[in-house]
C-alpha cells in the first residue's frame, strides 16, 4: 500500500469514528497526518468520554476513582518526599527550589490517571459540564458520578497515607515532619474567600492538561502536555483538592496529635478549595463548549446561546419547498478538501 492509499484510509476511518460519535466536528483534509485533533474534535472527543463515565457502571465508577485517589497520593508522595528532603539551609537561601521540585514531580499523578486510567473529581466536572451542554449527560447521571468520584478520591488518598505514613512509617523523620507541619498550616492560614479563589485557576489548569492531553495522539504528547499545566499549578501554589486531600492525611498520620484539626482543616481547606475547583472546571468547559460545540445543544435550549432569547426570529418562508436537511455531504475522499462543517448522521450525509 502507498503511503497516499494509507492517508486517504487512515482519513475514511477517522470519518468513520467521529460519524458513530453523533457530534459535528471540523473536516479534515484528507491526506493530513493525524499528530493531534483539532480544537472542534477535542472538544467532541471530551463530550463523548463524559458520555462514556456517564454510562459506567457504579462498582467499576467506584474502583476508578479509588485508583485516581491513589494515583494522586502516589505523585504526592514523591514529591513530598524529593522537596521535604532538602536542607533547610538550601531552602532559605533559594525559596522557590521546594516549589520547583514538586511541580516537576508531582504531574506524574495525571500521567498514571490518563494514561492508564482512573477517575478525578476535579476533572470529571469539566466532563460533565460540557456533556450535559452538549446533550450527551443526563444531569442526574452527572451528579451520581461526581459524587461517587469525590467520595472514591477521597478513600484513595486516606490509603495511601495510611498504609504508607502510618504502617510503614513513612516520612515519620525529620525534616519530613516539620516539612508536611508546615505545608499544612499554609493550606489552612488564607481566609475561606481566598481558598476559592486560589482554587478556581489550580483546576482550570488540571483541565486545560486533561484538554491538551486529549488533543494529543500518542503517549508522549500526552504526557508533555500535560506537564506544562499541572506544573504551573503545583509551582504557583494554587489550591488542588485531591492533592490537599493526599498532603493533609500524609500530615495527620505523620503526627495525629497535631494542632491543625481535621474539622479545621475540612472547613477552612476542603469545602473551599472544592467550591474554586468546581467553579475552574465549569468556566473552562462552558467557554470551550460555547467556542466549539454549541450547535450540538438541544434545540429546546438553543435559546441560550441567542441575544434572541426573548424574541427569537420567526422561521423564513421557504414558497413551499421542502426544507433540506441540515449539514453538508460527506468530504470527498480524494483532492485536497477545504475545512468544513458536515453532519455527522448518516441520514445527512
Amino acid at each position: 500500500m502507498s503511503l497516499r492509499d494509507l492517508q486517504l484510509a487512515n482519513a475514511g476511518r477517522r470519518f468513520e469514528k467521529v460519524q458513530q460519535e453523533g457530534l459535528e466536528v471540523k473536516a479534515r483534509k484528507d491526506w493530513h497526518f493525524k499528530l493531534f485533533k483539532n480544537p472542534p474534535e477535542n472538544m467532541s472527543a471530551i463530550a463523548q468520554a463524559g458520555a462514556r463515565k456517564a454510562e459506567m457502571p457504579i462498582p467499576k465508577l467506584i474502583a476508578l476513582g479509588i485508583m485516581g485517589g491513589v494515583y494522586v497520593g502516589f505523585g504526592a508522595a514523591v514529591a513530598a518526599t524529593v522537596a521535604g528532603g532538602l536542607d533547610p539551609a538550601w531552602v532559605a537561601r533559594f525559596p522557590g527550589i521546594q516549589k520547583l521540585i514538586a511541580g516537576f514531580l508531582f504531574p506524574i499523578a495525571l500521567v498514571f490517571i490518563l494514561i492508564v486510567g482512573g477517575e478525578l473529581f476535579t476533572g470529571n466536572v469539566m466532563y460533565m459540564v460540557v456533556g450535559i451542554l452538549a446533550g450527551t449527560v443526563k444531569v442526574w447521571r452527572a451528579l451520581v458520578v461526581l459524587f461517587i468520584s469525590l467520595v472514591t478520591n477521597y478513600l484513595g488518598t486516606v490509603i495511601v497515607a495510611g498504609l504508607s505514613v502510618h504502617y510503614a512509617e513513612y516520612m515519620m523523620t525529620e525534616p519530613w515532619k516539620s516539612y508536611l507541619a508546615h505545608l499544612g498550616d499554609a493550606k489552612v492560614k488564607p481566609g475561606f474567600g481566598v481558598l476559592i479563589l486560589k482554587g478556581i485557576p489550580a483546576n482550570m489548569l488540571v483541565n486545560l492538561a486533561i484538554l491538551m492531553a486529549y488533543a494529543a495522539e500518542d503517549v508522549t504528547g500526552k504526557i508533555l502536555s500535560m506537564y506544562l499545566s499541572i506544573s504551573t499549578f503545583a509551582v504557583t501554589g494554587f489550591e488542588h483538592l485531591i492533592a490537599n486531600e493526599a498532603y493533609f492525611h500524609f500530615m495527620f498520620f505523620n503526627a495525629p496529635h497535631a494542632s491543625l484539626p481535621y474539622g479545621l482543616w475540612l472547613w477552612k481547606n476542603f469545602i473551599a478549595v472544592l467550591i474554586g475547583n468546581t467553579i475552574g472546571a465549569a468556566a473552562l468547559g462552558i467557554v470551550y463548549w460555547f467556542v466549539y460545540l454549541d450547535n450540538t445543544i438541544p434545540a429546546r435550549a438553543k435559546w441560550i446561546t441567542t441575544w434572541n432569547c426573548c424574541c427569537p426570529p420567526k422561521p423564513k418562508a421557504n414558497n413551499g419547498a421542502a426544507s433540506p436537511k441540515p449539514g453538508l455531504k460527506r468530504p470527498p475522499t480524494s483532492g485536497v478538501a477545504s475545512p468544513q462543517t458536515f453532519s455527522l448522521d448518516p441520514e445527512n450525509n
